[in-house]
């Protein structure tokens, strides 16, 4: 059961990798940091960080986002924002 969260990412990576324009490094570069935000190899151990690592929840974030913005500033946003509140949690389960 594994492969499939896997397929989902790789075709987040995908999609904004086809969307976002300009060379190789600068297209690859938001959905990667997003694909590394969900994949973060500590385990899930509360209810809001499984929430955060929801495929569905980042698809539709990314879906909301983009309707406002660019695609590129969606995945940014949205993964700079799954990475601050999963180091956040981390810190907050250490007190």
């Amino acid at each position: 059961m594994r492969a499939l969260p896997l397929v989902v990412d790789v075709a987040l990576c995908l999609v904004g990798a086809l969307a976002i324009e300009g060379i190789r490094l600068h297209r690859f570069g938001p959905p990667l940091t997003l694909f590394a935000a969900l994949n973060i190899a500590t385990p899930v151990t509360s209810r809001f960080e499984a929430i955060i690592r929801d495929r569905s929840v980042t698809a539709l974030a990314l879906a909301v986002l983009a309707a406002v913005t660019s695609l590129e500033t969606a995945y940014i946003t949205i993964s700079l924002f799954s990475l601050f509140l999963l180091v956040f949690l981390g810190f907050a389960k250490r007190r």
